[in-house]
């Protein structure tokens, strides 16, 4: 056992007497008891505790030694790479420093640009394009007459070449520049200019969606959409219909609307919608 602090400890074994004279919990003055003999004394003094305190004294000794010599063998290691990396870091800086050097010293000089006039190009001005207009063309309708069939249901109609496929029309060339009237013209599209137009146009659309409401079932008409220009040519838009326009109806429609004219007027282009729908008779 042993004393400390007016207070007994124990009993413990002399190994873990040893294991508390490492931790510092006994010291040499601590006054120690034997158990069985009562027999007390300091720690010091009992023969194999002195020893032991001695031999402890040495190791701390010893591994303070070690831990010096471990701590000025790490800072001469980073005096010698701080020695050496240095020269070296001064060096690549030369290097890149030399490089860029010769580099700027031999290059193509650069052409003299002193005498020639600050702006290269000259300015453009363009004027706001006009929007185009949109007039409605007043509905014509299409005959169509009904057809019974006796006998069974109704077969539908064969389809000859060119109606397989809905038709595409080309989109026009349209005159966009600021002297689109062209000749001189002063005048203004008139409501009688496009009641000509409608009138001259009328009975070829009528003959075309015919032929597209013979040949096409379930066929219900729809509109026809074009462009008059200011310079007086007609050019064709596009075919709505249902169901869509085939190849042969646009052709067709094509032909009718390009050929036509009106006279040159002053103004924007205007976009004309035809409606033709197709009542059973």
């Amino acid at each position: 056992m042993f004393h400390k602090d007016g207070m007994d400890y124990g009993p413990f074994s002399v190994r873990d007497i040893e294991k508390m004279i490492d931790d510092g919990t006994v010291l040499g003055p601590t006054e120690i008891i034997n158990y069985r003999s009562k027999v007390s004394a300091p720690v010091s003094e009992v023969p194999h505790f002195a020893k032991y305190l001695a031999d402890k004294v040495e190791r701390d000794r010893i591994a303070a030694h070690n831990a010096e010599v471990e701590r000025d063998t790490n800072t001469a290691i980073r005096q010698t790479k701080r020695r050496y990396t240095m020269p070296l870091i001064i060096g690549c800086v030369l290097a890149v420093a030399g490089s860029t050097g010769a580099w700027l010293l031999l290059r193509d000089p650069e052409i003299p640009t002193s005498g020639y006039p600050v702006t290269f190009f000259r300015e453009l001005e363009f004027p706001m394009a006009k929007p185009m207009k949109q007039r409605l063309a007043s509905p014509v309708e299409v005959t169509r007459e009904e057809q019974t069939v006796r006998r069974g249901a109704a077969r539908p109609r064969s389809k000859p070449a060119g109606y397989s496929e809905p038709g595409v029309v080309e989109a026009p060339l349209l005159d966009m520049s600021w002297e689109a009237s062209g000749d001189g013209a002063t005048r203004e599209l008139t409501q009688e200019d496009i009641d000509g137009l409608k009138q001259s146009v009328t009975q070829g659309l009528i003959r075309c969606f015919q032929n597209e409401v013979a040949n096409v079932e379930g066929f219900k008409g729809g509109k026809v959409v074009f462009y008059v220009m200011p310079k007086g040519k007609v050019a064709l838009s596009r075919v709505d219909t249902n169901p869509a326009a085939s190849s042969a109806l646009v052709g067709c429609v094509t032909s009718t609307i390009n050929t036509r004219r009106v006279r040159p007027y002053a103004g924007d282009i205007q976009i004309i919608e035809f409606p033709l729908h197709v009542s059973i008779n």
